[in-house]
C-alpha cells in the first residue's frame, strides 16, 4: 500500500498511518486502558490459568476432565467465543431452553461454563488477553482520539470479520468515512463477499 500510495501521489503524502487490525485496535485500547489491568502479550499465562481452572473446577466433568493437560484447543475455542462476542450466560440459558438443540448440549454447557469461569478469573486478576483488545477498542471507538484524528479509514486484506471486528468497523464508520476493500472472485470460496 505504501508503494501504491507513492505511485499514485508521486509528490508525496503525509499523515498516513498503516496498521494491521490488532495494532489499530491496540492504539484505541491503549488510549483509555485501565492501568490496573495487565495486557498479556501471549497465551502462556492464559494456558496455565485455564489448566488450573480445569483441574480445580472441572475434574469430574465428562468432557473437560480429559483436557486439563492440553488446554490449547480449549483456549482457542474460548478466543473464538470472545471474538464472536458470545455472552456465556445467554448461551447457557439458550442451551437450557433447548434453543441450540440437544445433540451437543452437554459438551457446549461444559465449554460455556469454562468460558464464563475463565472470563471471570481474568477480570478478578485484572488481566486482558490479545483477544480482548479488539472488543475493548470497539467499545471505546466512539470517543477515541485516534479515530477522531482520521480523515478517512481504509479496511483491506481480510477474509472475514468476527463480531468484535465488525463492531469496531461500525463504530469507526460512524465517526469517519470508511472504504472497505473485500476480495472477490467469481469462485465458490468468495461467496461471502457478496
Amino acid at each position: 500500500l505504501k508503494t501504491l500510495a507513492l505511485e499514485a501521489v508521486p509528490d508525496g503524502f503525509a499523515a498516513v498511518r498503516f496498521h494491521n487490525l490488532f495494532s489499530f485496535a491496540r492504539e484505541i485500547h491503549d488510549e483509555a486502558a485501565d492501568p490496573a489491568f495487565t495486557l498479556l502479550p501471549d497465551d502462556l499465562v492464559s494456558r496455565h490459568l485455564l489448566r488450573a481452572i480445569l483441574r480445580r473446577h472441572f475434574p469430574k466433568e465428562p468432557y473437560l476432565s480429559r483436557a486439563g493437560d492440553y488446554p490449547g484447543p480449549l483456549l482457542a475455542a474460548i478466543h473464538e467465543l470472545k471474538a464472536g462476542a458470545v455472552d456465556p450466560d445467554r448461551a447457557i440459558q439458550a442451551i437450557a431452553e433447548e434453543e441450540l438443540g440437544l445433540e451437543e448440549a452437554p459438551k457446549l454447557s461444559e465449554i460455556l461454563s469454562l468460558y464464563k469461569r475463565f472470563a471471570e478469573e481474568l477480570r478478578r486478576r485484572k488481566l486482558h488477553e490479545r483477544s480482548d483488545v479488539v472488543r475493548l477498542a470497539a467499545e471505546r471507538a466512539d470517543r477515541s482520539a485516534a479515530v477522531g484524528r482520521l480523515a478517512h479509514a481504509i479496511y483491506y486484506g481480510f477474509y472475514e470479520l468476527d463480531q468484535n471486528q465488525t463492531l469496531l468497523l461500525e463504530r469507526v464508520r460512524a465517526r469517519v468515512p470508511v472504504t472497505v476493500f473485500i476480495p472477490h472472485r467469481k469462485r465458490e470460496g468468495f461467496g461471502y463477499a457478496g
